[in-house]
């Protein structure tokens, strides 16, 4: 066995951080790195981001739901920033449950976001733990929120006056999670204006889940893949028909007045 010495030790732990695959999954990552274009309706050009090591990937399931085309990167962290970089997307998604690497993608999603584009994002690290870029503070305030605390374990949401909340629409007013991962989301301060979902039955500033910068950001400090199928298939679907203003054929006419309420 070869024995390193304590300088190139420190060396090793000096290294930059993109040298090292830090992973918030408990074991191996169970998908398959790559990239795979669905073919579908091409009015909005789509890219997607996840990383869900168990596989479920509801975003996934939500767009092939709604018949739409989209470019996905599995746990291509790398692969998934270039892209968005090129500025050929009109729709970012970022399903984050996993790699801390994603990080360095927030500053050019921001800039994207600034050039007119829009996007979703669910991620487990607002408090930026591991965020090497230091962008994801910007990215929090672009929404006009702030990190207030950590969770051990995914919390149980509530959609905050979720009948009449377009993000909510046809959930339960609450879904529990699974504690799949080691770094389950965060509270968030936030306005109540453009605060629709934590923590608690009611509105209460350090315990924001979700949030919104109209019209152009969805931004969720949870893990999505850890709560119930149904309802997070329809969270997706919801929020994607929402900022890409393509209705469903069912409750076409409510979301057209939902749009037009909150757009």
């Amino acid at each position: 066995m070869r024995l390193v010495s304590i300088g190139a030790f420190m060396v090793l732990l000096l290294a930059a951080p993109a040298a090292f695959a830090v992973s918030n999954a408990p074991g191996d990552l169970g998908g398959t790195v790559g990239t795979v274009i669905h073919e579908g309706s091409t009015r909005t050009a789509i890219v997607v981001y996840t990383d869900d090591y168990q596989g479920y990937d509801y975003v996934i399931q939500a767009l092939n739901g709604l018949g739409l085309a989209y470019t996905a990167y599995y746990s291509d962290y790398a692969g998934f920033e270039a892209a968005v970089a090129t500025g050929a997307y009109d729709l970012i998604l970022v399903n984050h449950d996993n790699w801390y690497e994603l990080s360095y993608a927030w500053d050019t999603i921001l800039a994207e976001l600034n050039a007119g584009k829009t996007a979703i994002i669910t991620t487990f690290d607002c408090d930026g733990s591991n965020d090497y870029s230091g962008y994801m503070s910007a990215l929090l305030a672009y929404a006009g929120h702030t990190w207030s605390y950590d969770w051990g374990s995914p919390p149980t949401i509530y959609g905050w006056n979720h009948i009449a909340n377009p993000w909510w629409a046809g959930m339960s007013a609450s879904i529990s999670g699974t504690d799949a991962y080691m770094d389950d989301g965060d509270g968030l301060h936030g306005a109540a204006a453009t605060s629709f979902a934590g923590s608690t039955p009611a509105y209460s500033e350090p315990d924001v889940m979700m949030n919104i910068h109209p019209c152009d950001l969805i931004l969720a400090c949870w893990c999505a893949d850890e709560y119930p199928a149904a309802e997070a298939i329809l969270w997706w679907t919801n929020c994607i028909t929402w900022i890409t203003v393509n209705p469903s054929p069912v409750g076409d006419g409510t979301w057209g007045a939902i749009k037009a309420l909150y757009r």
